[in-house]
């Protein structure tokens, strides 16, 4: 598997992700824990969300504005029937 590398805001809200088991608001989050909001795109956000579905298999719920501001990052639930 390879290396997955974080930044210091992503390495916060990677463990916070560990400890809660999701995030809601991403993007705001993501925004409001970075130096400079105006440096944060939705990519840099997709970037992360990517990130997180590599090491530990995500879900993306979007926020009922339908952007990743709102949106809430949760771990996918297994199916026992499969």
């Amino acid at each position: 598997m390879k290396n997955i590398r974080y930044s210091t805001v992503q390495k916060e809200l990677r463990q916070y992700f560990i400890n809660d088991g999701k995030i809601e608001n991403i993007g705001n989050v993501y925004k409001n824990n970075m130096k400079s909001a105006r440096q944060t795109s939705n990519t840099t956000i997709q970037n992360f969300i990517d990130k997180l579905d590599q090491e530990f298999g995500v879900e993306v719920i979007l926020g009922p504005r339908g952007g990743l501001g709102t949106a809430t990052v949760v771990k996918k639930e297994i199916d026992a029937n499969v």
